[in-house]
């Protein structure tokens, strides 16, 4: 029997919630600890927070903001995460799962530092796709 699950993905660029359109245009959706606790209080199973700034460094204002949201739900967090020091930043915040994607390109060695700090089950790979043209799966 399949198991359902219900994740609330919140998109943040510059610290502050978006609706992206295509990664390309963005329009302000609130803020941070309010899109957290409405999800929590919800009762999402899972909370996947996406920083897309393109940053090589994790938000440490988005990460406060995290933190003093206080809430119960899991955390998934993606964005900047290039070190095991960012992961300590992180799960002091109360992340538990992390999404690395230009670091597997970058550093794919420390790869395994992080998966024995965390646990490999604890790391999400993310790799980019992108489009050229009008082109489908079919053509």
């Amino acid at each position: 029997m399949a198991f359902k699950r219900l994740v609330g993905v919140i998109a943040i660029k510059d610290g502050q919630v978006v609706k992206s359109y295509g990664y390309r245009s963005w329009r302000p959706a609130g803020r941070l600890m309010t899109a957290l606790r409405n999800l929590d209080r919800w009762l999402a199973d899972e909370i996947l927070i996406l920083d897309i700034s393109r940053r090589d460094y994790i938000n440490l204002e988005a990460i406060e903001e995290i933190h003093r949201a206080r809430i119960s739900t899991p955390l998934t967090y993606g964005g900047g995460i290039f070190s095991a020091e960012d992961l300590d930043t992180l799960m002091a915040a109360g992340c538990e799962r992390f999404i690395v994607e230009r670091m597997l390109f970058r550093s794919p060695d420390q790869i395994f530092q992080l998966a024995d700090k965390v646990g490999a089950q604890a790391l999400i790979a993310s790799l980019p796709l992108a489009s050229r043209g009008e082109r489908t799966m079919a053509s």
